[in-house]
């Protein structure tokens, strides 16, 4: 396991950036206070806190005063409540939208009307579906899925019966993780298979029941793919309920204190974890450098790293958690 850590680490520690750097004739905003929107899907979601602590925190830098007004969808099934929030922004005239979008299709419409009013757009984790984004800023999610592959294929030993609870449906991020989550193992453990997966909403109580429901249905099954920390924690409670934590483990993505609390006790074999507060860093950058100075930047993919029981307690988590006295 070791020497998967360090090959990971090697090739992903990295900061990847694709990027198209253009210079527009937007030219230095006259204005001393610009006013940002931000548009989460989720705001009590592990993944949105730590974000937003990011985008917070990089707008104290800036030589302009900058204004963040925050919304909350409420989570990602209340597509018509973000729709409504990013509506009055525009009506605000905020100076830029950064957006998590609760649907990649459903929230283009509104994203698509702020662009054309000339408020630019900062795509954030969960990307609308739109060329007309300024900038996408996101992780590698297929990269994540592959990690999840390898911790949870080195647990099995390349064979067995596992299954995948993969998050929200239709959404850029938990589609790419599961993809590739299941190519890996098609590839690199052909021995293993998947039994069961479930599409479903980012919750600890649903990931509680599937994880009852298929310990019954497959008493084999030796792991559980899971697209990020909530389903996790859900999913080991489950399975530490039934007694069955030394046969089955599970993988995640982007741990909370809770899940790195089941990662050293062995429940939880590995995460693959995204730069969180660098990516809400870059999104504030880059709507700011956008106006102030005319810096396009059109897509930033952040490297995403492995954290074992191994590496846990060395690893630097300052690109990835908010501190402990932040609260949202």
């Amino acid at each position: 396991m070791r020497k998967l850590i360090r090959k990971i680490s090697m090739i992903l520690m990295t900061l990847i950036i694709a990027v198209g750097i253009l210079w527009s004739p937007v030219g230095y905003a006259e204005s001393d206070t610009l006013t940002f929107g931000f548009a989460m899907p989720a705001l009590t979601h592990s993944y949105w806190i730590p974000i937003y602590y990011g985008v917070q925190d990089e707008l104290k830098k800036f030589d302009k005063k900058v204004e963040l007004v925050v919304v909350n969808a409420g989570g990602f099934n209340r597509l018509d409540n973000q729709i409504k929030q990013v509506e009055n922004l525009i009506q605000r005239k905020v100076d830029a939208i950064l957006i998590g979008a609760t649907s990649a299709q459903g929230i283009v419409p509104v994203v698509e009307e702020a662009i054309k009013k000339g408020i630019p757009v900062v795509g954030l984790g969960s990307q609308p579906k739109s060329d007309k984004v300024l900038t996408k800023v996101l992780a590698d999610d297929y990269g994540m899925g592959k990690i999840q592959a390898e911790f949870l294929g080195s647990y099995c030993k390349g064979k067995g019966s596992v299954a995948m609870i993969s998050g929200p449906p239709g959404l850029n991020w938990t589609m790419d993780r599961a993809n590739g989550f299941r190519d890996t193992l098609k590839k690199k453990f052909p021995k293993m298979k998947i039994v069961a997966e479930q599409w479903t909403p980012v919750s600890r109580p649903k990931a509680l029941s599937l994880m009852e429901d298929w310990m019954q249905r497959f008493p084999d099954l030796k792991g559980v793919y899971t697209a990020n920390d909530d389903l996790a924690v859900g999913a080991v409670e489950a399975i530490k309920a039934a007694d069955k934590a030394n046969q089955i483990k599970v993988s995640s993505a982007n741990p909370t204190p809770l899940g790195m609390k089941y990662l050293k006790e062995g429940n939880i074999v590995g995460f693959a974890i995204q730069q969180t507060v660098l990516q809400g860093r870059i999104a504030a950058r880059s709507a700011y450098n956008y106006i102030t100075e005319g810096e396009v930047v059109s897509k930033v993919l952040t490297a995403v790293l492995p954290i074992s029981k191994e590496n846990a307690d060395s690893f630097n988590y300052s690109n990835v958690l908010h501190p402990k006295e932040f609260k949202p």
